[in-house]
């Protein structure tokens, strides 16, 4: 599904206006994704770009490992460092907060902003996942989403480097969530226990081999969707949607790079047992993406709590996107 909106420049340099269509919803709840056009202006994208490399140039957490990370991506990171109060400017904008809380249909909380670049022959970004690395400190069965948007114009019938995902209509990753993570965190274990020598690649593998099988490979191929975007276009999806990194085709830009914005339904709830799956390889290999799931329980958070309220989150007042009294902050 893709939404058409349109620029119209007022106080804030963030500031448009853009109309949500009514079928968006139905359509995101069925397919878990939509892409929105022209969702941000030019200030906000030259925003979000800057802030995005500034970001990776300061590179990753002491902690951080991948061992994808020769082949995945240019420039990476997970949560970014640096004040975020324009990204609370750009958030409190009524618009935003109109159209992502209807489309979710709950408020929302801003967790984590990321960010990626492929470079053209040398990355090919991710196979098929879902993002059970950003969202481990939740609990599965409740709603997260996040919000794609290219720093570079991406075009399906020329040079690629988007992403290609598939509707939960046809195959939902909840499943992932609720069964998989804990099935491989237990095989693994199991292993141990028995003197089954086992390494952080048979792990990273367990978890990135799932929607790469060739059964799932197949029914996702097959189903897959993928846009075209130019600057300013955004694409919203849950966290159960399957997704994948598209490589640049040679001849075309050079670079792809993507910020993003991770929110969780505001009254979701810390999941200490989830953050402990995630936390596995890096108690046992001294391997480590991120640690945020951690974190925000050794910041005080109790398996329960709602992590709109967890101290680990700074400005928390304004990191919420609100269906009720939209907040408009210059």
């Amino acid at each position: 599904m893709v939404l058409r909106g349109s620029l119209t420049q007022e106080a804030h340099p963030f500031d448009h206006e853009f109309a949500l269509p009514n079928e968006a919803r139905k359509h995101f709840r069925r397919d878990g994704f939509v892409k929105l056009k022209s969702f941000f202006n030019e200030a906000a994208v030259d925003f979000m770009r800057s802030r995005f490399y500034l970001e990776t140039d300061l590179g990753m957490p002491s902690y951080y490992s991948d061992t994808r990370k020769s082949v995945s991506f240019s420039r990476s990171k997970y949560d970014f460092e640096t004040e975020k109060q324009e990204v609370y400017e750009l958030l409190a904008r009524p618009y935003i907060q109109r159209t992502l809380t209807k489309l979710a249909d709950c408020d929302l909380f801003l967790t984590f902003e990321t960010g990626y670049e492929i470079t053209q022959g040398i990355n090919e970004g991710v196979p098929w996942h879902v993002d059970t690395q950003s969202y481990g400190f939740q609990m599965p069965a409740e709603f997260a989403c996040s919000v794609w948007t290219p720093l570079h114009a991406i075009s399906t019938h020329n040079h690629k480097g988007g992403l290609t995902y598939v509707s939960n209509d046809v195959l939902s990753g909840k499943f992932v969530y609720e069964q998989v993570e804990s099935a491989i965190v237990s095989t693994i274990e199991s292993k141990r226990k028995s003197g089954i020598e086992t390494t952080a690649f048979e792990y990273h593998q367990l978890k990135g081999s799932v929607f790469n099988s060739p059964t799932f490979l197949a029914i996702l191929e097959h189903n897959r969707i993928e846009h075209d975007f130019q600057l300013g276009d955004a694409l919203v999806f849950n966290k159960w949607v399957p997704h994948r990194s598209v490589p640049l085709k040679e001849g075309g830009q050079k670079h792809r790079g993507a910020y993003v914005l991770r929110f969780v339904d505001a009254t979701s709830h810390y999941d200490l047992n989830w953050a402990r799956l995630m936390e596995y390889g890096y108690e046992h290999y001294g391997v480590a993406i991120t640690r945020q799931h951690m974190e925000i329980g050794e910041a005080g958070a109790k398996h329960g709590d709602l992590l709109s309220e967890c101290e680990y989150f700074d400005n928390r007042k304004s990191r919420l996107l609100s269906r009720n009294g939209l907040k408009h902050r210059s």
